[in-house]
């Protein structure tokens, strides 16, 4: 339980980080994200409900080469469970702003990422 309760404090702190400033600190952070959500459901369900989503896109549209790398990286692991899919995909339909989407499937094909 203590581990759980020390990767969603990890988690947290990760997506806090994809809110800074510095290019460096975001690609960073959305890397953590990455391993992080690697092997757990609940873990992806929490970024998702710490509001990544969003800090995500904004990484992908506005961020260096090495952070919308790992954006791809944190939307593809995190678009593993149907729950997050279901997010994910609807939010990539609305056009109103950036805060309201999140990466449509077809974008994930087109980034490479690996």
């Amino acid at each position: 339980m203590a581990a759980n309760t020390f990767h969603r404090y990890m988690c947290g702190r990760r997506v806090a980080r994809l809110r800074g400033l510095d290019a460096d600190d975001q690609a960073n952070a959305a890397n953590a994200l990455a391993r992080l959500a690697r092997d757990d459901a609940n873990l992806r369900a929490f970024i998702v409900a710490a509001g990544a989503l969003p800090l995500l896109v904004e990484l992908l549209r506005a961020g260096s080469e090495a952070g919308k790398s790992n954006a791809v990286a944190v939307i593809a692991e995190l678009a593993q469970d149907a729950p997050n899919r279901a997010t994910i995909v609807p939010r990539a339909r609305c056009r109103r702003s950036w805060s309201c989407c999140a990466l449509a499937p077809r974008d994930v094909k087109r980034t490479q990422w690996l």
